[in-house]
């Protein structure tokens, strides 16, 4: 009997103690209600009540409904007014002349919140570089590697690889094939960052690379994107996989592995140098990041592999979808293709003719065919910035210090106020407003602004003018079962996307110029 009443009582403490804990979960999450939607901080900050309560709210459009929380922000926006609490910690700002002031301020300086970076998987890149300070020493070391200077000194390199790109143009008309026009950039500027950041070349314009290898990898990264930003553990887990494993399940990742296999022997070959007194005869990423003025706690291995990965990223897809972009509505256009073709033959009087960066950025009218394309294009996701000390003051409203904050491209590229008629291609506008001393090129964003800006922007710039330019001073491209509908932004992955994926752009070379 006294066996059984042990027994019996202790079911009764653990039936008591499981219930306890049934109980703990509800009441908890009542309570965190009530203080995030009366007594948090942000409480004062309008925005739907659900968004404030709990991250499901964000997570069920951007990971449930893929990408789509972009245009909710937006409906909250019409809702609620300029200044919108998007989940429990982060505000949401869409005013155009607020964008200074978060993203350049005058004064004081802009962390990363440290949740947003960790989407990256190169924690010691600088794109994943949280404190301000920090980012400011790391950006300092690439910032004469990318100066116009440097880039007018590699415009060789790009012509080089301009040069296969137009070829495979020419093999296209030959075969009278069908060209998929944005993984064939993808090649294209791959081939450039490569060159110039690791010295060597990965032949990512090779036939056998096109649509698949290390660039169709870098593009499919972005599909779950959200998914690794809800449960970052999971591409942690996957970079601890050895990669004779994952190359084993995705066999076509096998390319991705040798890249970075090759960025990592390069980065060991330049740390183990003892002699660095004679410079190489080519700068390369990995001689900027390991100069004899960088700290020892920065040359690292590490550091040097994930700058490295970083910079191939963000050095292929964006450009070359920004020039796919440029290209469909220059031949959805009969009109801005003959504008644009008649300016092009003022530096380039033949179709062989080689122009330089510097040349080509005077062409006032290939400048509005490319910004147009950069307000068309860019970034889709957030980019939070934390203002680490300080309150920041949006009219009425008090943002208390470390409060992420964030602002979309899009909105501000969009927005009629600024951009008449904003979905319209209209290259003259920049013109038009150059000629009235408007300054809409303010609210051009595409590349950021302030310290965090995009470090490629001018190899970015460089790439854009040389190949518009050659393409179609050279070429005669149709559009192939293409339409606005495959480049139209529906969903957001870091990228904009459409409903069914990647942007896509096909095109058929129907003739070549001979003068």
């Amino acid at each position: 009997m006294g066996v059984i009443s042990a027994v019996t009582a202790l079911a009764s403490v653990n039936e008591n103690f499981i219930l306890s804990i049934l109980l703990f979960f509800p009441v908890a999450l009542i309570v965190r209600s009530i203080y995030r939607l009366y007594f948090d901080p942000l409480h004062h900050i309008p925005g739907p009540k659900l968004a404030a309560i709990s991250h499901l709210y964000e997570f069920y459009y951007d990971v449930i409904r893929g990408g789509m929380f972009i245009w909710e922000i937006e409906r909250m926006h019409q809702e609620y007014g300029p200044i919108v609490r998007i989940n429990p910690r982060e505000v949401h700002i869409k005013d155009p002349y607020f964008y200074d002031e978060l993203y350049s301020p005058a004064q004081g300086g802009r962390d990363k919140d440290p949740k947003s970076v960790e989407i990256f998987s190169s924690p010691t890149a600088l794109v994943a570089t949280v404190d301000h300070q920090t980012h400011r020493m790391r950006r300092k070391l690439l910032t004469n590697f990318f100066s116009r200077r440097s880039i007018e000194k590699i415009e060789p390199v790009i012509h080089e690889s301009l040069s296969t790109f137009l070829d495979g143009l020419m093999r296209a008309y030959k075969e009278g094939s069908v060209v998929e026009l944005i993984d064939r950039l993808q090649g294209l500027t791959g081939d450039v960052i490569t060159q110039y950041a690791y010295g060597e070349s990965y032949g990512l314009q090779d036939p056998n690379n096109f649509g698949k290898g290390i660039v169709k990898v870098v593009q499919e990264g972005t599909e779950e994107i959200h998914l690794h930003r809800f449960f970052p553990f999971i591409q942690r887990s996957l970079r601890l996989v050895p990669s004779v494993f994952m190359t084993r399940i995705f066999p076509a990742r096998a390319a991705m592995y040798d890249l970075l296999g090759g960025v990592r022997n390069k980065s060991i070959e330049v740390l183990q140098q003892k002699d660095t007194s004679n410079p190489p005869e080519r700068m390369t990423m990995f001689h900027a990041l390991t100069a004899p003025e960088v700290p020892p706690e920065e040359r690292t291995l590490n550091r040097l592999e994930d700058e490295g990965l970083v910079l191939f990223a963000a050095g292929t897809e964006t450009t070359a979808t920004t020039l796919g972009v440029a290209l469909f509505y220059i031949l959805n256009d009969p009109t801005v293709l003959t504008k644009l073709r008649r300016e092009v033959e003022q530096v380039m009087p033949t179709p062989q003719s080689l122009a330089t960066w510097r040349q080509l950025e005077k062409l006032p009218y290939l400048n509005g065919v490319i910004h147009e394309a950069l307000r068309f294009s860019g970034l889709a996701m957030r980019q939070q910035r934390v203002s680490p000390t300080e309150v920041l003051k949006y009219k009425d409203y008090a943002i208390p210090p470390g409060t992420p904050i964030s602002m979309l491209q899009y909105f501000l590229h969009t927005d009629p106020e600024l951009f008449s008629d904003p979905k319209r291609f209209y290259p003259e506008r920049w013109m038009l407003a150059a000629e009235r001393n408007e300054g809409i090129s303010r609210f051009l964003v595409t590349f950021g602004k302030g310290t965090r800006s995009c470090i490629g922007m001018n190899l970015a710039y460089a790439e854009l003018h040389t190949v518009l330019a050659a393409v179609v001073r050279r070429f005669d491209l149709e559009l192939f079962e293409t339409t606005a509908e495959d480049i139209r932004f529906v969903r957001d992955k870091l990228l904009p996307r459409a409903k069914d994926g990647p942007w896509r752009i096909r095109v058929k070379v129907v003739g070549i110029r001979e003068e």
